[in-house]
């Protein structure tokens, strides 16, 4: 679907530019979150977001530039992922996510470290 994995590499494809893209412009959307690791694989995405504010419920965090009003509240990751993937399928003209996603809060840098690590040998670990 993004690309195919060739070697240790994942070389994506038009779609897999898209997701890797609208990744790279959530700091521009949302000048509280950092980008930190992340990996493209064939069919779906790991990545780390950093929010440098504590309070997730501020007003600043439930809404983006380019999304739509929401129906409800929501935490700040919530919002910048729905961003992300309405963003992403956006441009790609097609649905390209499943409902929701897989969250973690990361306590330690000892864990951010080894979650670094699992993203960054993904594609290969990965049979496909």
């Amino acid at each position: 679907m993004f690309g195919e994995l060739v070697g240790q590499e994942v070389v994506p494809n038009a779609l897999g530019d898209i997701v890797r893209d609208c990744w790279r412009e959530i700091p521009t959307h949302f000048p509280h979150v950092v980008l930190d690791a992340f990996v493209l694989m064939p069919d779906h995405v790991h990545g780390i977001l950093i929010f440098e504010q504590e309070d997730l419920r501020a007003p600043w965090s439930l809404r983006a530039r380019h999304a739509a009003p929401l129906q409800r509240k929501a935490t700040g990751l919530a919002v910048v992922v729905r961003s992300f993937k309405g963003a992403a399928s956006k441009r790609a003209r097609t649905k390209l996510w499943r409902r929701g996603f897989y969250e973690r809060i990361v306590r330690s840098e000892q864990e951010l470290n080894l979650i670094r690590k699992y993203i960054e040998d993904n594609p290969f670990v990965c049979e496909w």
